[in-house]
């Protein structure tokens, strides 16, 4: 397991758990989607020959892959002894956020009020996204103790290579939690960030690179530029594990309300995630698994049609499913792609049990799955996609399988890390 639906009902879960029962919680805890820290390669790619001219990277970071601050200036928490005002301070990925009691002061200060369909920080909460520009400073690490490794191997590996952080290594954070709600705002700031960095590396054209949620993000960008810029401002797409086609754990991450541990409120856990648009936009999408039965329960079968899901977020709702049918609608406009115009190589892990089907006895038991194949938590058709895109543009794109490498650790494994440099070579 890893990312996306699991994310916030499995490696939340995790983290509580394993902030009460382990040593090293962080380890355990996002050992479920995130790479393994004693993954990290110590190989030298010495067989990495370094071009004369450095190809500029720029990363999209993936769903809750890149920190999160927040300020609180006279919020109304749920609880007296959640703060109420504070400078910024990081929350996400701060393991005191995670202790029984506070998780429901950071779980209301990381929910989004909906206002006629529009996404809002909750009155008095200002939430921002740190390090635009630095690859170091937002996404290496995903807490300030550094015990939570992302995007360190692949920067640690170019920094080998005279890359420099800020200048041709860069990345493109963003509030994950709403995705695509902010896209337009968003893409502006990403088209300004390529171009900069185009400008300041000698008109050199830029690497994209992405995780997860972070490939079909910058799908959707490549979507709204004319191929005109494309050809001018972008090198290639390297995408690691990207979700082209949507996951079945967002639907049970949004649906089940059993966290499977007794410290944390599944409730709490499920009204916050329901309003992150980012996990509905993840939904499988009925254009990659037409009509295929994606969860199940005593009284009826939900297919992955987009009618079934929106009833699937009406009858497992606890609260106002009128938001939740609301997000979920804005979503769907967004789950579309074509081709995305420029070189790409795409990358995935092969050969894994991945949850296919979700059954449920009801919304607050541990459901059970019966698994297809993939990465352990985007199965093949959706990490596929990208193979259709082929016959729709002259730039190649190549397939690249990794037997056994879960979704998060391809960007850990040496030969998914080789593909990258070779990209840039």
């Amino acid at each position: 397991m890893s990312f996306q639906g699991a994310i916030v009902s499995c490696f939340i879960i995790a983290l509580m758990v394993n902030m009460v029962r382990s040593e090293h919680p962080f380890e355990d805890l996002f050992a479920h989607w995130l790479p393994d820290p004693k993954d990290e390669p110590t190989e030298i790619f010495e067989s990495y020959k370094q071009p004369d001219t450095l190809i500029p990277v720029i990363i999209i970071p993936s769903l809750v892959g890149n920190k999160l601050d927040a300020k609180l200036d006279g919020s109304s928490p749920p609880h007296f002894w959640c703060a109420s005002n504070s400078d910024w301070y990081t929350i996400w990925v701060n393991e005191q956020q995670f202790y029984p009691g506070v998780f429901d002061c950071m779980a209301y200060n990381l929910q989004f009020i909906y206002d006629f369909g529009s996404p809002s920080f909750p009155p008095g909460v200002t939430i921002r996204w740190p390090g635009w520009g630095s690859a170091v400073e937002s996404c290496a690490y995903l807490d300030d103790k550094k015990q939570i490794p992302l995007w360190h191997t692949i920067i640690q590996t170019l920094q080998n290579y005279s890359y420099v952080d800020g200048v041709n290594l860069r990345a493109a954070p963003y509030d994950w939690r709403a995705a695509p709600f902010g896209f337009e705002k968003y893409f502006v700031m990403l088209q300004t960030l390529v171009e900069e960095t185009f400008l300041n590396n000698n008109k050199t054209p830029v690497a994209l690179t992405s995780l997860s949620m972070g490939g079909p993000v910058t799908v959707a960008f490549l979507n709204r530029m004319d191929q005109k810029w494309k050809d001018t401002y972008i090198h290639s797409f390297t995408s690691f594990s990207g979700v082209f086609g949507g996951s079945s754990w967002a639907p049970m991450s949004v649906a089940n309300t059993n966290t499977g541990f007794y410290a944390i409120s599944g409730q709490t856990l499920n009204a916050l995630i329901r309003t992150w648009g980012s996990l509905m936009w993840l939904f499988p999408f009925s254009s990659v698994f037409p009509n295929e039965t994606v969860y199940v329960t005593p009284e009826r079968t939900y297919t992955t049609s987009d009618s079934d899901l929106i009833e699937l977020l009406i009858d497992s709702s606890t609260s106002d499913s009128d938001v939740d049918v609301t997000i979920y609608k804005e979503v769907m406009k967004w789950r579309q792609f074509s081709a995305p115009g420029v070189a790409m190589n795409c990358m995935y892990g092969t050969e894994i049990n991945t949850a296919k089907v979700i059954q449920s006895t009801s919304w607050d038991q541990q459901p059970t799955y019966t698994n297809g194949t993939g990465d352990g938590t985007v199965l093949m058709p959706s990490l596929d996609v990208c193979k259709t895109w082929q016959r729709h543009q002259t730039q190649p794109i190549v397939q690249h399988g990794f037997p056994g490498i879960n979704h998060a650790g391809l960007i850990q494994a040496p030969g998914a890390i080789r593909v990258l440099l070779q990209s840039l070579g």
